[in-house]
C-alpha cells in the first residue's frame, strides 16, 4: 500500500494514509487511515478537480487543489493537505535488462507533455527524459541509468497507457 501523510489545514497532526488499488476497476480502492481497518472505497472524478467520493455506503463531494507538490483537498467541511512524492519510471527487468538494454515505461495512463531527449542524446542517471500528465498530476520520468538515448517511442500530446514504452537507452559501458 502506497503511504503518505495527511494533515488538516490549520491542526499540526498528521494522520497516515495509506491507499492501494482495487482490482474491481480503476476507480476502486482499499485505503486505511492510521490503523484502523482497511476499508473499500470508490473515487468518482469530475473534470473540475473534485468528485464523489463512495466510502461505507455514503456518498461525499469532495475538491482538490494543486500547488507545486502539495495538493489540498475539501472533504466535509475540512480542508486537508498532502505532499506529492516524485515519480519514475520502472526500471527494465528480466531479460531486457540482462541483455544491456534500458526501457522508459509509463508508470500510469496519461499524455505526454514535454520530452526533453532525442535518440542519440546522452544522458545521466536520473537525469530528466519526459514529463507527462496523468490525473492532473505532473511527473518526470527519469533515466534509469547513464547511457545513450537510442529511441523516442512517443509524441508531446500523445495519450499513453500502463507500462507502454516511452524511450530505449543503452546503458553506458564502464570502460
Amino acid at each position: 500500500m502506497k503511504k503518505t501523510q495527511l494533515k488538516q489545514i490549520g491542526i499540526d497532526t498528521a494522520k497516515t494514509v495509506q491507499l492501494e488499488r482495487g482490482s474491481d476497476s480503476p476507480n476502486d480502492y482499499v485505503a486505511r487511515l492510521d490503523d484502523a481497518p482497511a476499508r473499500e472505497l470508490e473515487i468518482e472524478s469530475d473534470r473540475s478537480g473534485g468528485g464523489w467520493l463512495h466510502l461505507g455506503g455514503k456518498v461525499r463531494r469532495f475538491q482538490t487543489a494543486r500547488r507545486d507538490q502539495r495538493v489540498f483537498v475539501w472533504l466535509d467541511g475540512f480542508g486537508y493537505s498532502f505532499d506529492i512524492e516524485q515519480r519514475t519510471a520502472r526500471r527494465v527487468g528480466g531479460a531486457a535488462a540482462a541483455a544491456g538494454g534500458g526501457q522508459l515505461n509509463a508508470p500510469m495512463p496519461g499524455t505526454i507533455l514535454k520530452i526533453n531527449v532525442a535518440a542519440g542524446d546522452e544522458v545521466e542517471a536520473d537525469a530528466a527524459v519526459i514529463v507527462m500528465e496523468s490525473m492532473k498530476m505532473e511527473m518526470t520520468l527519469t533515466a534509469p541509468s547513464a547511457g545513450t538515448v537510442k529511441e523516442v517511442h512517443c509524441k508531446v500530446g500523445q495519450l499513453v497507457e500502463v507500462d507502454q514504452l516511452l524511450a530505449s537507452l543503452e546503458p553506458k559501458r564502464d570502460a
